[in-house]
């Protein structure tokens, strides 16, 4: 019993842990906006591209 209770107060890692899910989450959330955002970040680049080469459409 000892045992567990040790193991239970141990907060050796727990902010590595707590970081990991802090990027996880900033991970998934970058993803989904990229991909809902795909078309107008597409155009504005290539709008962007347009302007710097000179040719404008």
């Amino acid at each position: 019993m000892g045992l567990l209770k040790r193991l239970w107060n141990d907060e050796d890692g727990a902010t590595a842990t707590e970081y990991a899910i802090i990027v996880a989450i900033l991970g998934v959330s970058l993803v989904i906006i990229l991909v809902t955002f795909r078309g107008s970040i597409s155009g504005f680049f290539d709008n962007f591209a347009g302007e710097v080469s000179g040719s404008t459409e």
